[in-house]
């Protein structure tokens, strides 16, 4: 369920403020984060609440969902594009239905705050999810990020 309903995110958080949410991304595998991407399409924003001092809190898991994100959009604009070559192919008129919107991308905003933990907690240790994932090919592309 969790990963068809990724399919309709706009707004994510990956937030280290409480224990359960904390140590659920601490412990996810860059692949999961990278396929959670691919399906997010429509995510407009993803925001990092990282603990105090420590930026570089799952750095790896928000960059895979963004990496997986870019080559969900980049697959929704290939597969466009050839449906129109094969409509032009057949004589169909080339109306693109608003489609051009796919070309732009989604995701506007990549944001980083630190958040403060309960003063009985202390500020997680770096965790390492996974191994990194393997280099692109290309580098990655985010046609609608402004901030």
């Amino acid at each position: 369920i969790l990963n068809q309903a990724a399919a309709q995110y706009t707004h994510l958080t990956i937030d280290s403020s409480d224990r359960q949410s904390r140590r659920m991304w601490q412990k996810m595998p860059l692949s999961v984060a990278h396929k959670w991407g691919q399906r997010a399409t429509h995510l407009s924003s993803l925001k990092t609440r990282y603990p105090p001092r420590r930026p570089k809190w799952c750095r790896g898991t928000w960059v895979a969902l963004v990496e997986g994100h870019a080559i969900g959009r980049a697959a929704i604009v290939d597969k466009r594009s050839h449906e129109r070559a094969e409509k032009a192919s057949h004589g169909v008129s080339m109306h693109h239905d608003g489609d051009e919107s796919a070309d732009k991308g989604t995701l506007e905003a990549l944001s980083f705050e630190a958040v403060g933990l309960a003063a009985n907690v202390r500020p997680p240790r770096f965790v390492s999810p996974s191994y990194p994932l393997p280099a692109l090919s290309a580098p990655t592309i985010l046609p609608a990020l402004k901030t």
